[in-house]
């Protein structure tokens, strides 16, 4: 059962990549939600609030053209992700949004450290699989360090989630880019990776540690 409640944004409501890469991008003018929500624990812990972060993806990026980006070899998300300039002050504003803000000045990472070094300003829909770069609705401070049933279930995890639906969405073209070492055994559509990540990518991490695929 998917987790969260807020579908993923439609690609209709994000700016266009030229738009958006166009200047300097002041955080400080985002839109805010005026109160701050508190994290919980366990499996909920591990998804952002689908309010803040429903995730967005990229407009430029198409199931007709995926063999073009996504699973060309020649193609990297490094062409296309943010600066740290960019991507610290929207982490360190949006810690705030998240109500984490309890002094942790030695880094220990307990639930609500306002220590960013414990957080990995993440896009809920990866680069890899199509998320919008720079749109604050796919980007949020994910933990490192949550638990779900006393497993650390966090960014580093999710990293996996990604890479593999990566190669699900690029499992029918020819000679495609490879991203897991976990080898994909379907194919699976742009739109149906991007609502895996958006609402509920810990079903797929743990089908991957059964053997299975995601669907």
């Amino acid at each position: 059962m998917p987790r969260r409640t807020k579908p993923v944004a439609a690609a209709a409501g994000v700016l266009p990549l030229a738009i958006s890469f166009l200047g300097t991008t002041n955080i400080s003018n985002l839109p805010t939600t005026a109160e701050s929500v508190t994290r919980p624990s366990g499996l909920e812990a591990i998804f952002p609030d689908p309010d803040r972060t429903p995730g967005a993806p990229n407009p430029d990026i198409t199931q007709d053209n995926i063999a073009d980006n996504l699973c060309s070899t020649s193609w990297s998300t490094r062409l296309i992700r943010p600066p740290a300039s960019y991507t610290t002050p929207l982490k360190i504003k949006q810690l705030k949004e998240y109500g984490d803000t309890v002094s942790d000045p030695d880094g220990t990472c307990m639930i609500g450290s306002d220590n960013p070094k414990c957080y990995e300003e993440d896009h809920l829909i990866s680069l890899e699989d199509g998320g919008d770069p720079r749109d604050p609705q796919n980007l949020w401070p994910e933990p490192y360090n949550t638990t779900v049933d006393g497993e650390t279930v966090g960014a580093r995890q999710k990293d996996t989630v990604e890479g593999f639906i990566h190669d699900e969405i690029c499992f029918a073209i020819p000679n495609s880019k490879k991203n897991s070492r976990i080898a994909a055994h379907s194919s699976i559509s742009l739109a149906r990776a991007q609502e895996i990540l958006a609402n509920d990518w810990h079903s797929c991490y743990v089908s991957i540690q059964q053997g299975k695929d995601c669907k």
